[in-house]
């Protein structure tokens, strides 16, 4: 689903798990960017499996809260592999690159899925209301030149968006072009289209319409260029921008083709000569009053705003940066540059907030700052909140919860013992906590 050659495998992973498949399989670890999408896809209930997790031992609960049903490990062999020693760096039971305490965690987390089960399920009942395009004609389309790359510059802005997103303590999903057709934007209040630059012209409108109707279109430079058959598409006349020039500030430099684990060979792609740009977001109603300093990285547009659109944010030089385009009762953002992940998060974050995206336990610093790669999501039931929080840092993050209810004493789920409402909490680096809120009783 994410590599350049998706248009040469004749694999269509939508079609299979939304309407063929009993069991989604996915082969992960580190980001829970996969699981999403596989169940964005799905659209209906069955396990997810993992027949090769392969990762580190901060992976594991992660992947769960996002939805994993069942995991099976690389590798757990009944004795060292002797036909091919190296092997056995990766085998947990023998290996020198798990730690005891590794091995530990491991343990207890396969011992937590199953006394926390229906807790850690509580999560997927929470409905996103945020959702990233993922766009299969931007996945075909690629110049000859990438389809054996590892990555394209659409699926690298897809991976950008989505981690600017995680830390935002709302859902994040995906959205295919096939659900847009289906009617299916207005489930959302925001999309993110992340340099989406070939789409059928279908789907353009119906994304112009989910806008009129309300919604709120967050797009990338690069998208909405052409369609499917390298036509230009009309997007930009309607929505009152026109690009008068594109820098090529970034250019792409492929590696030797490499066999995978999987027996295809791709080649690494990486950028150099990639040129920066600071931008400084000027005071609206969309991002508040106070400026946000953000950067750009990659190609830079020159935009001339027309008729209906407003500037929200410039480069240092003074061209617009962010423009606004307000259509019937919606908005669109467009970004004359791509944003690193950080910026990304700052950005989406004041968006969010003007969408009203429903965010009712905000995990911050003791000043009430966003912590980067800090990750909460929040859960109500019946007489209690539930509340995960996961450190994806190399350091100890101090965390401050801002809820919702008066709250008679937090339980730590994993770790036992309560704490009171207002105490900070001390994350490690790697470590997932999962936490019972007790209500206050009403009188």
């Amino acid at each position: 689903m994410l590599t350049g050659g998706n248009g040469t495998s004749g694999i269509d992973e939508e079609l299979l798990v939304s309407q063929i498949n009993d069991i989604a399989l996915h082969e992960g670890g580190g980001s829970t960017l996969g699981p999403d999408l596989e169940w964005a896809l799905a659209m209906r209930k069955m396990p997810l499996a993992d027949p090769e997790l392969s990762g580190s031992v901060r992976d594991l609960l992660p992947q769960f809260l996002h939805g994993k049903s069942v995991m099976q490990l690389y590798y757990w062999p009944f004795q060292p592999n002797s036909e091919y020693p190296s092997g056995n760096g990766a085998a947990i039971p023998y290996s020198w690159r798990w730690p005891l305490s590794d091995v530990t965690e491991l343990l207890r987390v396969a011992l937590d899925i199953r006394r926390l089960n229906k807790e850690i399920a509580a999560f997927s009942s929470v409905r996103p209301e945020v959702a990233i395009l993922y766009s299969k004609t931007s996945i075909i389309q690629v110049p000859p030149e990438l389809m054996r790359a590892a990555s394209t510059p659409y699926l690298g802005e897809l991976r950008r968006v989505y981690e600017g997103s995680l830390y935002l303590d709302a859902n994040t999903t995906f959205i295919s072009e096939r659900q847009i057709l289906k009617g299916m934007a207005s489930q959302y209040k925001v999309i993110l289209v992340p340099a989406a630059k070939h789409l059928p012209p279908e789907v353009a409108r119906a994304l112009l319409d989910y806008v009129q109707e309300g919604g709120h279109l967050v797009v990338s430079p690069e998208s909405f260029m052409t369609d499917q058959y390298l036509r230009p598409l009309d997007f930009f006349d309607k929505i009152g921008i026109r690009i008068l020039k594109t820098s090529a500030a970034s250019n792409y430099k492929l590696g030797a083709l490499e066999q995978q684990y999987d027996q295809t060979l791709r080649q690494s792609m990486a950028s150099s000569g990639t040129a920066t740009r600071e931008i400084k977001t000027l005071p609206s109603e969309e991002l508040g009053k106070a400026p946000l300093k953000l950067s750009g990285r990659g190609i830079v547009q020159t935009l001339a705003v027309g008729g209906g659109s407003a500037e929200l944010a410039r480069f240092t030089d003074g061209g617009p940066a962010i423009v606004r385009h307000t259509r019937g009762r919606g908005k669109v953002y467009y970004l004359a540059m791509p944003l690193g992940p950080s910026s990304y998060a700052q950005l989406l974050d004041r968006v969010f907030e003007h969408a009203s995206i429903s965010r009712p336990v905000r995990f911050t610093d003791s000043a009430g700052r966003r912590i980067w790669q800090v990750e909460g999501r929040s859960v109500r039931r019946d007489r209690d909140w539930l509340l995960y929080l996961v450190n994806h840092g190399h350091t100890t993050a101090t965390v401050k919860l801002a809820l919702p209810v008066k709250a008679r004493s937090l339980t730590d789920l994993r770790r036992g013992g309560n704490m009171a409402p207002e105490d900070l909490i001390a994350l490690e680096p790697g470590e997932t906590r999962l936490i019972r809120v007790e209500q206050q009783s009403q009188v």
